[in-house]
């Protein structure tokens, strides 16, 4: 493999109007909802303003229809119906921010302390919630406005203390899981108190939550006021939407034909409840990135342009013609949510040859993992991949999503990072296997449950085990688990993530030592993804070097650890210098043994 070396930064930042569109389409729900509450809320700080007429004074005849000077006409007592509505705008807003803030700050309250604390106190908040929730929120809030008498400031109470219980059980969730992590142990052992712990480490964690609720609670408490105010327990001499709709019905605007009475406050409402939605729906998203996750399906990816097919490369002393898996001028570019591109492979040629165990190492973040997903189709959705990956000769990068999907576990199979968390929860080890082993073909459902138990046998775990669920299972069961499940349908190439990582030295061993059995006996095609290079040493037939999104050097093993051509290799060899040769001796030993002429390359480099 030519020696290449790291360009500059792969992240391609776009200016300019282009990059105003790209983050415009982005969150596109999300501008249209900010936009239309300020619109609404500049309406409703300087209605005075903007009204043409002051409030309750009579312009005109009653009911007149729209005019140039009444745009939208005059109510039952000659009022201009424009100007009602702008000073509506200040009442009905001002109910709805305020009943959205006490409902947010009640539920967070209950949500983070039910979360948190647990035990008995969980039980009594989470019950009192769930009769909250329980109760019909309209008819509760008649009964007490009828009781306490109807005021803007009990309307607020009223409506923020109904509201409070779905913020509540929200924050409780994610509170429950995070009370437990790790972070709150370490702050808890050096001394915090409940207090900091809760107002420094788990109230930032799910602010996006309780924002994401509060805005929706706006759209909630409008139009719980509206639904009140139409029922007559409105605000006695105000002039919310839901009062001048209440007051245009029961004087008689639609017997009148008046729709210019009814239809603009009702228009308000609908629209500010669609305003909040869009914001409520995004917002979170926004404030927490991490939750615009995709699902990897195969082809979701944009395909980009196909290259010319090159003359077959070589590697090393081996000609490439037993290739089972060719990968030529591999490009994977992300498209970022701020307009910008990272650039992850960069022209990547590959040689993947029948039968042999092949070690991808690198750093992390170099590339390795995005490598292994381009082989398998599985790249994320904001993913443009180009080149060509051929498979027996058919390049299933041009096929999209079905060239990738039909060659999937029957032909290419995938032990993923972090298998220990790859089994559904809910599912018998025996269910999961049965599927995997039915993707293979059609067989009898007696048929694939004997192949399944075959599986576990194969790796080394008891046929009994099959009706466990994945909890029962120690991490080392559940990394044979997930061997046996890539293997259910006789694939010819294993691609395996860090298939080792987590595990301890013993179990690393014998997982190696199953998979070595595994490609004796089925003929696999292993690629092993790692960043131990004692792993590769003793494990892999060759290796292939990622640096920045580039092959930078692919070679044997023995001509790898021993003659390293590029820098980067001799100096990664060095950084890791406890790792072992593929002769067994220490990366030490090899840079002292002078007559290999590494020594003095190395240290060069290091230099």
């Amino acid at each position: 493999m030519a020696d290449t070396t790291a360009g500059t930064s792969p992240v391609k930042k776009t200016v300019g109007a282009r990059r105003v569109l790209a983050l415009a389409k982005e969150n596109a729900g999300l501008i249209v909802g900010v936009a239309l509450l300020v619109v609404f809320g500049a309406v409703a700080l300087f209605a005075g303003v903007f009204a043409p007429y002051p409030a309750d004074t009579t312009v005109g005849d009653l009911f007149g229809a729209p005019s140039a000077e009444h745009w939208l006409g005059l109510d039952d007592g000659g009022q201009d119906v424009f100007s009602q509505l702008l000073y509506g705008t200040q009442q009905s807003m001002l109910i709805g921010l305020a009943a959205a803030l006490v409902s947010g700050v009640v539920g967070m309250v209950v949500g983070v302390t039910a979360g948190y604390f647990g035990g008995w106190v969980e039980g009594v908040l989470m019950r009192i919630t769930d009769y909250v929730i329980v109760i019909p929120f309209i008819p509760l809030a008649i009964v007490v406005a009828t009781i306490h008498g109807a005021s803007l400031s009990a309307t607020i109470l009223i409506i923020g203390m109904l509201l409070w219980a779905n913020t509540a059980r929200v924050v409780r969730a994610p509170v429950l899981s995070l009370r437990h992590r790790l972070f709150v142990a370490r702050a808890r052992g050096m001394g915090a108190g409940h207090g900091r712990v809760l107002v420094r480490h788990i109230l930032p964690q799910v602010l996006p939550l309780i924002i994401s609720s509060s805005v929706l609670a706006i759209a909630t408490a409008i139009f719980a006021d509206t639904a009140m105010s139409f029922l007559g327990l409105g605000i006695p001499g105000g002039s919310s939407w839901g009062q001048m709709i209440d007051i245009a019905f029961r004087r008689g605007a639609t017997t009148q034909g008046a729709w210019w009475a009814i239809v603009p406050p009702g228009l308000c409402v609908g629209v500010v409840v669609l305003a909040c939605s869009l914001v409520g729906r995004h917002v979170e998203r926004v404030l927490n990135p991490r939750l615009a996750v995709s699902y990897m399906n195969p082809g979701d990816f944009t395909v980009g342009p196909t290259p010319e097919p090159k003359p077959v490369a070589t590697t090393g002393k081996h000609e490439a013609d037993d290739a089972v898996l060719r990968v030529r001028d591999l490009d994977v570019v992300f498209s970022l949510p701020a307009g910008e591109e990272f650039h992850a492979l960069h022209s990547v040629d590959l040689d993947i040859r029948r039968g042999r165990k092949l070690g991808i190492v690198g750093e992390s973040g170099s590339g390795k993992t995005t490598l292994l997903m381009s082989l398998l189709g599985l790249s994320a959705p904001n993913a443009t991949v180009s080149g060509r990956i051929e498979l027996g000769g058919e390049d299933m990068l041009a096929g999209g999503a079905e060239g990738f999907r039909k060659h999937l576990w029957r032909d290419i199979a995938w032990i993923p990072q972090g298998a220990m968390n790859a089994f559904n929860p809910v599912r018998t080890m025996e269910w999961q296997l049965v599927e995997a082993v039915r993707r293979a073909g059609p067989v009898s459902s007696a048929e694939a449950k004997q192949r399944a138990g075959d599986l576990f046998e194969r790796v080394g775990i008891p046929r009994s085990r099959l009706k466990r669920y994945p909890h029962e299972f120690s991490g080392g069961m559940k990394q044979r688990a997930a061997i046996a499940m890539a293997l259910a349908a006789r694939p010819t190439i294993l691609l395996a993530d860090e298939a080792t990582t987590a595990l301890d030295a013993m179990v690393q061993a014998q997982i190696l030592e199953l998979l070595e059995s595994l490609a004796e006996e089925m003929g696999l095609t292993i690629v092993f993804v790692t960043h131990d290079l004692g792993l590769v040493g003793d494990f892999c037939d060759e290796a292939a070097v990622v640096y920045q999104g580039r092959i930078v050097e692919m070679g044997s093993v023995v001509d790898l650890y021993h003659r390293p051509q590029n820098d980067y290799t001799r100096e990664l060899f060095n950084a890791a210098a406890w790792s072992r040769g593929a002769d067994g001796s220490t990366a030490q030993d090899t840079d002292q043994d002078t007559a290999q002429g590494t020594a003095p390359e190395a240290e060069k480099a290091v230099q």
